[in-house]
């Protein structure tokens, strides 16, 4: 019985992750670039209905702010970038209160000449998770 009900519980919270994670990337930018060069990259993301300003970010080579941009405005270009590096790069959409959203995570490799785009990582808007668990009182002997 106690499997069943462990079954039972962890079958709900699987159901209930995939639920909140449609629901959390559906409400989230989704970031994407064009106008790739050897020095530069545009980024352009979906606009938000409720934002007060995006952030669009370099998470790699190393972690910035590139620039603070008004709401609505839907395209950053990133310029002075290194040939031959790869590049990541991440949009946030700030609010007036709670969590920003955020976007998926892009990369951009402009090596030999050759530029490519690729999305990496989605991640998911929350303010708060709470994991799902169960626990059962040890079996009376």
């Amino acid at each position: 019985m106690r499997k069943l009900i462990a079954l039972a519980i962890a079958t709900l919270c699987v159901f209930a992750a995939v639920a909140f994670a449609a629901a959390a990337s559906a409400a989230s930018p989704v970031l994407s670039t064009s106008n790739i060069t050897s020095t530069s990259v545009q980024l352009n993301w979906t606009d938000m209905s409720d934002e007060v300003s995006y952030t669009p970010r370099m998470t790699a080579p190393t972690s910035v702010t590139l620039a603070t941009l008004p709401a609505n405005t839907l395209t950053f270009t990133a310029t002075g970038l290194s040939p031959s590096t790869q590049y990541s790069f991440i949009v946030y959409g700030n609010k007036s209160h709670g969590a920003p959203y955020i976007s998926n995570t892009v990369t951009v490799s402009n090596a030999l000449g050759q530029t490519t785009s690729r999305v990496a990582t989605l991640f998911i808007n929350t303010e708060k998770i709470t994991p799902c668990s169960a626990s059962f009182p040890p079996r009376k002997q």
